[in-house]
């Protein structure tokens, strides 16, 4: 299953906190834009070092990490330096701000 990391306080890497399982959603239930790494990153702190390392992290609001999957989440209007780099895909229909409020899975929070 996914589970949905915030980074709501501009800390560090090791400020991220657990928020829910399921993907990031705000206050209202939305998703988040996000920026899908590849299958290479595939541990939970592995996650958070590699969006950490993507740039303007204090546009970041979380991560979900799914099964081997990594996806940083942004602040709508904002994105890591580029919108497109080679072995990641960039999606940004969700017009949403943070902050990161709970997981999708209902019965989780």
């Amino acid at each position: 299953g996914s589970e949905c990391y915030s980074h709501n306080d501009y800390e560090p890497f090791d400020e991220y906190d657990f928020v829910g399982r399921g993907w990031c959603r705000d206050a209202h239930n939305r998703d988040f834009n996000r920026m899908n790494l590849p299958s290479s990153v595939s541990t939970i702190e592995g996650c958070a070092e590699a969006c950490q390392d993507l740039g303007n992290f204090r546009a970041q609001v979380g991560f979900t990490f799914s099964g081997s999957q990594c996806y940083c989440h942004y602040n709508d209007g904002n994105s890591p330096s580029g919108n497109r780099e080679y072995g990641y895909s960039w999606r940004s229909s969700h017009p949403v701000v943070g902050p990161v409020f709970k997981g999708s899975d209902p019965n989780s929070n």
